[in-house]
This record gives C-alpha cells, sequence and structure tokens, in this order.
C-alpha cells in the first residue's frame, strides 16, 4: 500500500499504521512516516504553497519554524549513528530520526545510566572503553556479558550493513553491528542474544542495588 505524500497529521498517523502493518517495527514506522512528511512538507513550500501556521502575509518566513534545541541537537548525530546519543529529549521518548547500519543494537537509556551509577556520561564512557569504541580514560565498570571472553572476537558476517531508519531517544547507546558480531564471537544474532541478557541482569542488579538504598533524612 503506497504511502499518503502529506504533511498533515493524519496522513502521519495513517502512514504508521501502514507501515506497523506491513511488518515494520514501531520505531521504523515512525521514523519512515517522519521522513514522508517532512519531505511533503518541503515540497510544498517549494511549490509556493501556503504551510499551516505561516502568516499569509507581512514579513515573510524564511524556511520552517525551527524544532527544539534538543530536537537540532539531536539531528546532529545523525551521521554519527554509533554510541551515546547525547540528547535532552527523554530516554523513553523515541523522538530522534536516525539511520544506524543494519544489524546495530540500541542499549536502553536506563540501562546506560545504571551502568553509570545514575550518570548517562559516566555509563557511556564506561561502554566505549569495554566495547573498544571511543575515548577512554575511566574504569570498565563491571557489567554482567555472559560468558564473554577474556577478548571479543575480531570478526564476524555482518551482511551490508545497510542503513536502517528508526526512531532514537536520548541517553541510548547505538552499538554498531561489527562489535555486536565481536561480542557475539563473530555472529550478530548471538550478539544481539549477549546483549539482550546482559540488560536484563543489569536492570536486576539496578532495582536491587536502589532497594539498598537509604530513604530521604528524617527531619
Amino acid at each position: 500500500m503506497p504511502l499518503i505524500k502529506s504533511g498533515s497529521d493524519a496522513a502521519f498517523k495513517a502512514n504508521v499504521g501502514a507501515e506497523v502493518r506491513g511488518g515494520r517495527d514501531q520505531k521504523q514506522a515512525l521514523a519512515i512516516a517522519y521522513r514522508v512528511q517532512r519531505d511533503a512538507k518541503a515540497k510544498k513550500r517549494g511549490a509556493g504553497g501556503r504551510v499551516p501556521g505561516y502568516a499569509p502575509g507581512g514579513m515573510v518566513n524564511v524556511g520552517p519554524k525551527a524544532p527544539p534545541f534538543q530536537m537540532r541537537n539531536a539531528a546532529r548525530q545523525m551521521g554519527r549513528p554509533s554510541g551515546i546519543i547525547a540528547s535532552a529529549v527523554p530516554g523513553r521518548t523515541d523522538k530522534i530520526p536516525m539511520s544506524p547500519k543494519g544489524g546495530s543494537y540500541v542499549i536502553p537509556a536506563d540501562v546506560v545510566s545504571s551502568i553509570g551509577q545514575g550518570n548517562t556520561m559516566a555509563g557511556a564512557r564506561g561502554l566505549n572503553q569495554l566495547f573498544k569504541m571511543g575515548p577512554f580514560g575511566v574504569a570498565a565498570p563491571k557489567i554482567g556479558i555472559p560468558r564473554r571472553p577474556g577478548k571479543f572476537a575480531a570478526g564476524g558476517d555482518v551482511g551490508d550493513g545497510a542503513p536502517v531508519d528508526i526512531m532514537a531517544a536520548g541517553g541510548e547507546f547505538v552499538v554498531p553491528p561489527e562489535k555486536v558480531a565481536e561480542i557475539g564471537g563473530g555472529d550478530v544474532q548471538r550478539g544481539h542474544e549477549v546483549l539482550d541478557a546482559m540488560i536484563a541482569q543489569t536492570r536486576k542488579k539496578t532495582i536491587k542495588t536502589l532497594r539498598k538504598l537509604p530513604g530521604p533524612k528524617k527531619r
């Protein structure tokens, strides 16, 4: 079923529903519908049509209304779809369109924060060191990666790595497919399973730790 090439909210919702029914997951469906809506609005502006929200006369508005700062900041990372997604967009609010390589793994924001003992950037630095993906300088946190060898495997087939459109959130951490393959001993699917287990283990440990923390000081 072809998508509706319109910038309206109704068309956006219809396109999301069509993509989900066609087998896309929710993040991919949102990203595709967002791109179609954006392109439709850009085409309408280029044809001289009036876009809702623009003044009919007087001062001319040049270009669309700028999105919030946190959205603009996150958009800058679209060309770097790996590592931490540094954005003020909440960690469970998928609003950042990205296109990471196929086979990548997105570690949820709450897990990244937990690894850093509540500090997202500390968790990201620890993951960078663990996966050898970025700047070092801090000791690697004790992250439970089930059955991981002393060193990760040095390769594995990751397919063509073609970009996949998704909607992401601030504080999430993108592990590229080549690293996922290393974690899985050369197998991307196994790498995903290992990281799934790591997330479950980290969350379980975090819940246990939080329950032991003292409450506010009684006055």
